[in-house]
């Protein structure tokens, strides 16, 4: 669609600074213009543009359809863009005044300038007057708006004042442009025009078109000639070109600083220790850094409590295969033989082992084959208990490094629990390494940092269960965390594994919930943080993507960063959310 191609397009030229993309995005056809006024106009001229600048955006020869000549059309656009120009400069003028800064437009002061304009709005605008000046003066565009720097320059584009004082110097460009001094711009004034400017012959239909356009002849007119009034039109145009390439560079550079402030800000917290275990510090340190403007995300995250139902969850994530297996709730069963299986055997064994001591000796046989069944399991059941580490690593070795898809499939579980937690104001307590080059990512219970899950083990008196233990709010947000990763993954593989490592996660999280909850209600806690997870995945998908990308490139035996993983979310976002303003989006 119109929308999705500007918005990649605008988004590339503000983050590139490219010139030439930025040109791409100003000179682009007009596709839509329903955001082409400042929203100070009255809701009543923006329709009539937007219905002038489409109409006459069809082409010299379209018939009318209502009875109005083509060529009236262009006049009522043309007409209704210079308003739309005027009503912008006394909104700007209005604006700089109750602010009394008087500067706020100018040219000096960066930082202020940043502080009271909104050059996303102003770029949209600029943007939308020349993609309609394109389409009125398609051909003044392509000739003389083609180049960003000019080695001929007779339209004196170049040094054409700020707004305010452009109409005495349109006056002196046509009266340098006017060689006979008659008061208009004949066939041979504009073949001189071309000549200079291009160094060529200029090409007789170029030379047609250009005047045409100019005074709305339609080409029919050989003796066509453009009067001081039509100039202004094109030249305009020409100058509504310049400026929004200038500030399409403008935006880029100041996107450029807010993201190095944003990069400079974490890896700031990470070599002050904060990231990783940073307890209630980081929590504080990315409170204040949210609260200047630096991080947008952090804590941003909105808990709306609602039930979640199975069937809701199947229609809005088109689940096919049902949660259980969409979302590797069942173990394969090289999990289910290492945690439910060599119990089992270690129970047979233990069986085997008292039955075979309790039978008579007529029965010598049978005594001896179940003392051998006895110890064979119980030696296995206890060489899974010595080297249960060892076990474990050799499973996530099969799992991770042996699957071809493992290293894409851990990097998008844990990017996805990552995004949920920085989301959710969520600090990271700790990150394990079960494998080389891979980590696990463990997160405080709650924004505050006071208390790690993984202190369980250690115990917790009743004083300590009282400080630490979650609310309603809380324990959703958790939900969210250890589900989103889960649902990143099956986002991308169709299908998520060894889910239920991460819903025992859940569980234990859930254990210091304030209210007793029931298995139905952690059931409903989890449904709501699938449901939850994809809806913030989709919201910030190209943040999602960023991080995944951050813990592929990760190289084998370097220690987890934080720092860019974050900073790669955060500058996506900013990414995102300045193509949206450059389109009136919200």
């Amino acid at each position: 669609s119109g929308d999705s191609h500007v918005t990649f397009v605008a988004l590339v030229a503000l983050v590139a600074g490219s010139a030439g993309e930025a040109m791409a995005f100003v000179t682009s056809p007009p596709r839509s213009l329903s955001h082409a006024a400042p929203r100070s106009w009255s809701s009543a001229s923006r329709p009539q543009l937007r219905l002038a600048l489409k109409q006459a955006g069809g082409g010299m020869g379209e018939a009318s359809t209502q009875g109005e000549s083509q060529q009236s059309k262009l006049v009522r656009a043309r007409a209704l863009l210079q308003d739309s120009r005027r009503a912008f400069a006394e909104s700007r003028d209005a604006r700089s005044k109750s602010l009394s800064t008087g500067d706020e437009w100018g040219t000096t002061g960066v930082a202020n300038r940043t502080a009271t304009r909104d050059l996303h709005a102003e770029f949209r605008i600029r943007a939308q007057w020349s993609r309609a000046g394109r389409a009125l003066y398609g051909t003044w565009i392509t000739v003389f708006g083609v180049k960003v720097s000019f080695d001929s320059d007779p339209l004196g584009l170049q040094g054409a004042p700020e707004e305010g004082g452009e109409e005495n110097w349109i006056k002196e460009v046509f009266d340098r442009l006017d060689l006979d001094h008659s008061g208009t711009l004949d066939r041979a004034e504009i073949e001189e025009l071309l000549r200079e400017f291009t160094g060529s012959a200029p090409d007789r239909e170029t030379v047609r078109l250009l005047l045409s356009e100019a005074s709305l002849t339609g080409g029919k007119d050989e003796q066509a000639v453009i009067f001081p009034s039509d100039f202004c039109g094109p030249y305009r145009a020409l100058l509504d070109q310049k400026r929004a390439l200038g500030l399409a560079a403008e935006l880029a550079e100041a996107d450029q600083k807010e993201q190095g402030a944003v990069v400079e800000a974490f890896k700031a917290a990470q070599e002050d220790g904060l990231l990783l275990n940073g307890a209630r510090n980081a929590s504080l340190r990315l409170d204040n850094l949210t609260k200047h403007g630096t991080l947008r995300l952090w804590n941003s995250g909105q808990v709306i409590k609602d039930t979640v139902t199975a069937k809701r969850m199947e229609l809005e994530m088109n689940l096919t295969s049902g949660p259980d297996v969409a979302l590797g709730l069942r173990p394969n069963w090289i999990t289910s033989f290492r945690f439910t299986g060599i119990r089992w055997i270690g129970l047979v064994g233990v069986i085997s082992l008292a039955i075979s001591s309790c039978v008579p000796s007529a029965y010598f046989v049978l005594s001896r084959i179940l003392s051998f069944v006895g110890l064979i399991c119980s030696l296995v059941y206890l060489a899974f208990l010595i080297f249960s580490k060892q076990v474990d690593a050799l499973l996530l070795h099969w799992q991770l490094e042996a699957n071809p898809e493992g290293k894409q499939r851990w990097a998008r579980r844990e990017a996805g629990r990552l995004l949920a937690a920085y989301v959710h104001g969520v600090p990271v307590a700790a990150v394990a390494q079960p494998l080389k080059g891979f980590f696990d990512v463990a997160v405080y219970t709650r924004h505050t940092a006071d208390f790690c899950v993984l202190e369980l083990g250690k115990g917790l008196s009743r004083e300590r269960f009282r400080q630490v233990a979650l609310t309603s709010k809380e324990a959703h947000v958790q939900a969210c965390i250890q589900m989103t990763g889960l649902v990143g993954e099956w986002m991308h593989f169709g299908a998520a594994s060894e889910g239920f490592r991460y819903v025992s996660m859940l569980e234990r999280h859930l254990m210091l919930s304030q209210q007793p909850l029931s298995p139905v209600d952690r059931q409903a806690l989890a449904r709501w943080g699938v449901l939850n997870g994809y809806r913030l995945l989709k919201m910030h998908a190209r943040g999602y993507d960023a991080m995944v990308r951050q813990l592929l490139q990760l190289p084998p035996g370097e220690t987890l960063e934080l720092a860019p993983i974050l900073a790669a979310l955060e500058i996506e976002h900013r990414k995102n959310a300045a193509a949206n303003a450059i389109l009136g989006k919200t």
